[in-house]
């Protein structure tokens, strides 16, 4: 699970920091008609792609923080007992 969550994180990083770079080389092209362009029609997609992305990535970031919150709880949570603490009962 660790290497899929990483893998995908990666994923979505490269995808988005090669949509910012792209934006920022192509973002003054002179543009002739809006409907003939094809750089402002890939410019119209990533964008649409990038808002899309949004809410599926602030979803898997809270699981993932979500389930490393869990994961320390589960570590830490150990009941003390009279041997854990190696305590004699004598009565």
């Amino acid at each position: 699970m660790k290497v899929a969550s990483r893998l995908l994180v990666l994923l979505l990083i490269l995808s988005v920091l090669f949509s910012v770079v792209f934006v920022a080389l192509e973002s003054g092209h002179d543009c002739h008609g809006e409907e003939s362009c094809p750089i402002c029609k890939i410019l119209a997609t990533l964008s649409w792609v990038m808002a899309a992305l949004c809410l599926p990535l602030l979803l898997l970031l809270g699981f993932l923080q979500a389930e490393r919150q869990g994961a320390r709880e589960r570590k830490s949570s150990s009941f003390i007992t009279s041997i854990r603490l190696k305590v004699k009962l004598l009565n």
